[in-house]
């Protein structure tokens, strides 16, 4: 099993692709596995492997079924086991009031973000420390919270005291992923690491031992994880996005002009997410000005920059709809390829191009499948654009 293939760095994915498929040539009569993200597997250039599957996302009735169960085994474990009819009513009861949440017709951002397992876990777990909140409805808040329920809620209700205050701890983890981030990794030595925290003078000023706090991180707060021994990362490469985008929504101007020079690196993609989200309005419609003149890539990023914007009421309307107009012009741009397989005949690369173009124009090529609904609403005008070729 080789898991991680978009963990390497870009200028290696070819290479190593190579690598891969010699090895699954040279030792026929063995089954690889070989596991990525969508986004970094476009860029595994040689002999795929047969057969790939996809992961798809929770259904509602999954979500149902996932909570009920996570509340029932939290409730179990809090009351003694003479309690176990008043710990199966109370779970009931949390995971009627999270579910009528998730599944409100008025809240699209929870149903979208509960398909997600990882962050439906976090929906549950932030929801669980105050039964009956609101969940937050824009994912960088939700991050935020799960954040401070890690760093100080959680700690708090189990009567461990945090070697640092949570700002200063954040201060410490937003520093860390943005060094990840530009050094193109997701995981550090645990030398280098402390090394790193070393230099840092908070832990002077608090007398604090940087291996002291790097433990109370890794077992209490679980912000920081061992994949291999020795070896840190985050428990998932969204938190990586959002420290380092945190770190620069504090930068001014420097910072703002590095997300634009990064805007179409695939490794910065949740980072100019989160970003974003924290921008003033003026800046963030600013900022989709400049990058709507790059091309659709950068427009479709741009979109969905703006489903997550945490101020969606105080942005122009017309940009939405600007964006949009953006998108449907170089559309057009899109069915050249196709256009010019059917002419030669290339009928094999024309299944190809009209699959891409499906996934592009439902906004699924990171999932790289449909669904149900996706196909039933799929764009008139692009079916029109279709079928006519």
């Amino acid at each position: 099993m080789l898991d991680g293939f978009d963990e390497l760095p870009e200028a290696d994915r070819h290479r190593v692709s190579h690598w891969i498929s010699e090895q699954m040539q040279e030792y026929d009569q063995s089954i690889f596995i070989l596991t990525s993200r969508p986004s970094g597997y476009e860029d595994y250039v040689a002999t795929r492997p047969a057969t790939p599957l996809t992961i798809q996302d929770f259904s509602p009735e999954q979500q149902a079924d996932f909570v009920t169960r996570w509340y029932l085994c939290q409730e179990r474990c809090f009351h003694d086991h003479h309690a176990q009819r008043q710990a199966k009513e109370s779970a009931e009861r949390k995971t009627q009031d999270l579910i009528k949440q998730l599944q409100d017709p008025n809240r699209p951002e929870l149903q979208e973000l509960s398909k997600n397992p990882l962050l439906l876990n976090m929906l549950t777990t932030f929801h669980r420390f105050d039964v009956g909140i609101q969940l937050p409805r824009r994912k960088v808040e939700l991050y935020k919270n799960i954040c401070k329920l890690q760093l100080e809620d959680r700690p708090r209700a189990r009567g461990i005291k945090m070697l640092l205050p949570t700002d200063k701890s954040q201060s410490i983890l937003q520093l860390i992923a943005l060094g990840l981030l530009k050094s193109n990794c997701i995981s550090i030595k645990q030398s280098n690491l402390l090394s790193f925290l070393e230099k840092q003078p908070v832990f002077a000023q608090e007398e604090v031992l940087p291996r002291d706090f790097l433990r109370r991180i890794e077992t209490v707060s679980e912000l920081l994880v061992q994949r291999d021994l020795g070896e840190y990362e985050f428990p998932h490469l969204s938190f990586l996005g959002y420290f380092a985008a945190s770190y620069l929504e504090q930068q001014g101007e420097a910072a703002y002009e590095i997300v634009l020079q990064n805007w179409d690196k695939s490794s910065w993609r949740e980072t100019i997410l989160f970003y974003t989200a924290q921008l003033p309005p003026k800046r963030f419609t600013e900022m989709l000005a400049q990058v709507c003149q790059r091309g659709v890539d950068a427009a479709k990023l741009a979109y969905g920059c703006l489903r997550e914007y945490r101020s969606p009421e105080k942005v122009d309307p017309t940009w939405e709809n600007r964006l949009k107009a953006l998108m449907v012009d170089v559309r057009h741009l899109l069915y050249q390829n196709l256009e010019n397989y059917l002419k030669n005949k290339q009928w094999y690369e024309a299944d190809q191009e009209t699959w891409q173009l499906m996934l592009k124009i439902t906004d699924r090529e990171e999932e790289r499948w449909l669904r149900e609904d996706d196909i039933k609403t799929f764009c008139c005008e692009d079916l029109l654009i279709l079928d006519r070729l």
